[in-house]
Parts: C-alpha cells; structure tokens; sequence
C-alpha cells in the first residue's frame, strides 16, 4: 500500500536504513584531457561479526576479529588512499598510496554511545612514477610516533612524530629523528617545540644535527619555560658520515645563533657565530 510517508522517502537522497560514506572514488580532468583518480576509504570491512560479539557483552565484540576490522575502516572513514595521474589517453604516469595505523581505542566509560577516541595517523606515503620507460622510479616514507621506528610500538605520548625513513627504489637512503620539550602543568602546555633533530644515513651515520634552546635555558636541551620562545639554535654540518661515538666531545663546525624577545614577546635581536665548537653529545637527538 502507497502511504504519504512511503512517497516521502522516495524522495529522500539518501534511503532509510543507508548511510553515505562519501564517494569510494572521483575522476578528475583537465582541459587537455588528462585525469586524476582519487579513491576514499568507505569505511567497510567485508565481514560479519561473529555470534558472541552480537549476542554477548563488551568484551566479545571489541575481541571479535570482524569488529576489530569494521572498527579500523570506521576510524580511518574518508581518507584519501590512493592516487592515480594518467593521461588523455590512460597511460598512467604517476601513483601516490597511502597507508594508515590506528592506535588503541578508548571506548570511554559509556561503550554503547560509539564516541570512542583514538589516533589514527599516516604511516606511510608510496610514490611510484614512470618518467617514460617501462621502469617507475619509487620513494617511500614511512611515519612513526615513536623513537623505535616502529608501528606495532608505544605511541608517543602526546602524539609527536618521531621518527622518518625514506627509501629510494626500496633501499633506504635517509632516517630523520626529531625530540621535543614539554611543559604540561596546571597553568601551562607547550608540546610542540623541537629540541633536536637528527638526520642518518641508511648506515645510522650522521648526515645533519640541529638543537633548539627555549626561554633562556640556552644550556639546557628540552627544558622550556612558558613562554616557549626560541633562544638559540645550533646547527652543525661537518658530520662526515660520523657514528655517535665518533663525534662524541668532539669539535663541530657549525652556526650558533642566539635571540632575545622584548617583554611583549617581539623579536629584538638576532646573533649568529659560525665556525668550531664544542658540542656535547648525550646519544640522544
């Protein structure tokens, strides 16, 4: 039977009982006919849940394999993971795949709401172009929030990126580690000053080496007052392809810069040096 409610949902955009996820993909083209594939995480897994997580309590379902795939592709809903370039012709020309990482789940002291929080991140970006031969030229960087360059690690507690690799045709060519001051009280938080940056090569040998001073502390590495102003940066470039041990106490050449803010926080003055110096390593970035 026709009812007036039926005819309405006829009309509606989306059906009763469906959800739009955003599209699976898009094409886009350019004037001279070259396109641009975009395709979109939905969301779905491709399974059913088990029995005991539909029937039982909170621990089945969060322990069910299904669930434990519908939960990932929900969080990472919407989020662009491939990229393809081609031309008016379709010969592809370029690729861009993005891989994520979700880190654990607080499903909050009320599981049934479905306001869960967790951090879902990049963890890898794979380039692949072909510069008109049948052999594409590939980089791959890999992301992670911890020192041990590691995903199935902790997670770096406020979320920081700590750790960078880059590979060239799947050799890798570069790793960058980055630390960072905190200051977490009641009054105050600042968790986003780099102290230090480190760059290695594929041999853990040091490429480049900078340290960040903050609010005066100009001795003291990852300590900042609350203010979180820069007040002197070094950096140091005759590394040579160097282990920790070998630089250790060692004189460095470099560009030691030091700065000074008015009261209301503007910059006043600016001095740099270049040229030797001590740098004291504590086999930390």
């Amino acid at each position: 039977m026709v009812t007036a409610t039926s005819i309405k949902l006829t009309w509606l955009a989306i059906p009763e009982h469906k959800e739009f996820r955003g599209h699976s993909w898009r094409v886009e083209t350019d004037p001279t006919g070259a396109r641009t594939k975009r395709s979109f995480v939905q969301g779905n897994a491709g399974c059913v849940p088990g029995t005991a997580a539909r029937t039982q309590g909170h621990a089945a379902i969060v322990a069910d394999s299904c669930f434990q795939q519908l939960l990932r592709q929900e969080l990472l809903k919407g989020r662009e993971y491939a990229v393809e370039q081609q031309t008016s012709g379709g010969l592809i020309l370029a690729t861009t795949g993005t891989s994520y990482e979700v880190g654990p789940v607080d499903y909050t002291w009320a599981p049934l709401s479905g306001l869960w929080r967790a951090f879902s991140y990049t963890s890898a970006v794979d380039e692949t172009a072909w510069e008109g031969g049948s052999t594409p030229s590939t980089k791959r960087t890999e992301y992670f929030y911890n020192f041990g360059c590691s995903w199935g690690g902790s997670l770096e507690a406020y979320g920081r990126l700590n750790c960078v690799k880059e590979f060239e045709r799947g050799s890798l060519v570069r790793k960058t580690l980055t630390s960072y001051a905190t200051l977490n009280t009641g009054s105050s938080y600042i968790v986003d000053r780099v102290t230090g940056t480190s760059i290695f090569n594929s041999a853990d040998q040091y490429l480049a080496h900078s340290m960040r001073f903050y609010d005066g502390n100009n001795q003291n590495s990852g300590v900042i007052g609350t203010n979180g102003r820069l007040t002197r940066e070094i950096s140091v470039w005759n590394l040579q392809n160097r282990t920790l041990s070998q630089i250790t106490n060692q004189q460095l050449d470099g560009r030691d810069t030091t700065m000074t803010y008015t009261s209301q926080g503007n910059a006043q003055t600016t001095r740099s040096y270049a040229g030797g110096g001590w740098v004291k390593w504590n086999g930390s970035v």
